[in-house]
């Protein structure tokens, strides 16, 4: 019991270090400039999946998981939701997506396109 404890304890410590909770980042060229997008943790991923209004989640994982590279300084506050969402929807958008789907694989084009659910892809 005791070696097995143990070999419990090393996957658990493992799992919760400090390399384990550090984020992922990609670094994207948005409308000219270079921001990172750094990845949310699971708790932020179920709380915007489950929310009524879509557009309005989107909208808060730019603005919650864009940084300043090498910095700890978010790009946007809330008081830019309608600038952002008056911005056009192109190349710049699609690069935010991809960043945003390899690093939690919420697919935001996929979440506009059908408002009842975001797409979790389980592979």
């Amino acid at each position: 019991m005791t070696e097995e404890r143990s070999v419990r304890d090393q996957i658990r410590s493992g799992i919760f270090s400090k390399e384990s909770k550090t984020p992922d980042s990609r670094d994207i060229t948005f409308f000219g400039q270079e921001i990172r997008i750094r990845q949310p943790d699971i708790g932020t991923i179920l709380e915007y999946r489950n929310r009524d209004d879509r557009k309005e989640a989107m909208i808060e994982m730019i603005i919650m998981f864009a940084y300043v590279p090498d910095t700890n300084d978010r790009v946007f506050e809330p008081a830019d939701k309608d600038s952002i969402l008056g911005l056009p929807f192109g190349k710049d958008f699609s690069a935010l997506n991809s960043a945003i789907t390899e690093l939690t694989t919420v697919d935001l084009e996929s979440a506009e396109k059908n408002s009842e659910e975001i797409q979790v892809d389980s592979t």
